[in-house]
């Protein structure tokens, strides 16, 4: 019969021939402690989810873009603001009061309520009831004058608004309202200086195309003059220009992606008595997330850069030009990265835990066992030395 005890590979030996050393003991406790260390990370990745990349190209598309915004301005009146959007394939958007809206703040920057609204509308609103009104000229029309600004589409101005869009179909800048009987007898200059020292929050969802253009918070009516984008500001101007200083608390594109953090969150920017123009170019990443329940979120993540430019608010409604004139505001120029980024969901499975812990275990032992028996054949060799001399 074959000697089973011949396919032993684990050999024995006897107990009187083993031998217990201080450093064997150092090794066992420090290998414990790292095997302890081992197992519970790897617990750590068995019970966790695991997140994994993958890069491609991105096909494109023609799709719609959702931009979540919400900028602080501590110093500068809801009525002020003009929202805007364009791109390259030619859209443009003007005054996005549907999309994104505006909430005001008061001077200590808390929001103004539904009450306080109202409570300001009827103080204006005495005070002009208690001014005598201003007759308004006739012009060639027989109709209330545009002051110069009739054309086929404007003969006639009853309101301070109508005088407005005159000047803006003829592009006119409207810089002295006191000299607007229409504007004067509708409280139009005292509506605006109740406002200056507030605040205001713009925040809200928009929808754009999903190509390259820019989004826009400045001062000053907005509007399309000859193909080009005008903000008329000069009724609103004092001597100390805008103080564009602003809190970015929210900008992202698209749906939120776990463990995605957007880097304009929580920027503040302080002009301090400069009237600047403020400029963030932002290259939007296509991003895909899947979960392990089957669930694909289709987003993106950013990079970006800012620029500051110091202004001349004396140069002009036209904007932004070069030489420190320009238009004073906070624009968000984007692009897109034609590359992808794909997220996936992984969970470990038992069979891979099981394996890891095994790898562990038998890894920490045989490295000690290695580290013990160096030092236990160094120090006898060093003994023998010692008694040959």
């Amino acid at each position: 019969m074959v000697q089973l005890n011949a396919f032993d590979l684990f050999l024995k030996t006897k107990e009187a021939s083993r031998v217990r050393t201080n450093t064997g003991g150092i090794v066992f406790l420090v290998s414990g402690v790292l095997l302890v260390l081992l197992f519970i990370s790897e617990l750590n990745s068995y019970l966790n989810v695991q997140i994994y990349s993958t890069l491609n190209v991105d096909p494109g598309g023609g799709d719609k873009l959702a931009i979540n915004l919400e900028v602080v301005f501590p110093s500068l009146p809801c009525a002020f603001l003009s929202i805007d959007a364009q791109d390259t394939s030619g859209e443009s958007q003007i005054g996005l009061d549907d999309q994104l809206f505006k909430r005001r703040l008061s001077p200590s920057g808390d929001p103004l309520t539904e009450e306080d609204i109202v409570q300001i509308k009827q103080t204006l609103e005495k005070k002009r009831n208690a001014k005598e009104k201003l007759p308004i000229q006739k012009n060639g029309f027989g109709c209330e004058t545009c002051y110069g600004a009739e054309t086929a589409h404007h003969r006639c101005c009853p309101t301070c608004e109508s005088v407005r869009e005159a000047y803006r179909f003829k592009g006119w800048a409207f810089s002295s309202a006191v000299s607007i009987a229409q504007c004067v007898n509708e409280g139009f200059i005292d509506e605006i200086d109740s406002q200056r020292g507030e605040g205001c929050v713009v925040y809200g969802n928009l929808q754009v195309q999903k190509v390259a253009g820019n989004l826009h918070v400045a001062p000053g009516k907005s509007y399309e003059n000859h193909h080009a984008h005008v903000h008329d500001y000069q009724s609103i101007a004092d001597q100390k220009g805008f103080n564009m200083s602003h809190v970015i608390r929210k900008l992202s594109f698209g749906e939120d992606i776990p463990g995605v953090i957007h880097p304009l969150n929580g920027v503040e920017k302080t002009s301090g008595d400069k009237t600047g123009l403020y400029q963030y170019y932002i290259k939007v990443v296509p991003t895909s997330y899947h979960s392990l329940s089957g669930e694909e979120i289709d987003s993106n993540q950013y990079s970006v850069t800012d620029h500051f430019k110091s202004l001349d608010t004396n140069g002009g409604a036209h904007g932004p030009a070069s030489d420190g004139h320009g238009l004073p505001g906070v624009y968000f120029y984007y692009d897109f990265s034609p590359i992808r980024v794909n997220y996936f969901e992984r969970a470990m499975s038992f069979g891979e835990f099981a394996i890891g812990v095994c790898a562990i275990i038998g890894g920490i032992f045989t490295v000690a066992s290695f580290i013990d028996s160096f030092i236990y054949r160094g120090a006898a060799l060093k003994n023998s030395i010692g008694k040959a001399h």
